[in-house]
């Protein structure tokens, strides 16, 4: 009752099917990081050009976005060296959007502040 013709060895004389190899696991997270890698240089490039568009300032804009990217470095530091916290997983790469969306509003709520 318990056998089946699905659990014999998927292996021939000149065929070896692996179901899951770190090979694999390597290849398609590799993947996975290049289309994940475009789309943070593609949110950060976004960023920039709506900063730039809504100051009206390309300098502005720049620096605003500077300011932002600056922050990961100190929180980097913060996070292991201070806290001394050794964990880090993807999910935490998750916070470049958080930072970004934070930090261009703190520009957007600035830059409004001063020209009223």
């Amino acid at each position: 009752p318990f056998w089946s013709p699905w659990r014999d060895s998927a292996e021939t004389a000149d065929l070896s099917i692996r179901f899951l190899s770190g090979a694999m696991l390597q290849g398609e997270f590799g993947d996975l990081m290049k289309t994940d890698f475009f789309m943070v240089i593609f949110s950060i490039l976004f960023v920039l050009v709506y900063m730039c568009y809504h100051t009206g300032c390309l300098t502005l804009g720049c620096l605003g976005l500077l300011m932002i990217l600056l922050s990961f470095p100190l929180a980097l530091f913060l996070y292991v060296v201070v806290f001394r916290v050794r964990y880090f997983a993807m999910i935490h790469v998750l916070a470049i959007f958080i930072a970004l969306g934070v930090g261009a509003d703190d520009i957007f709520v600035y830059v409004n502040a001063w020209r009223h």
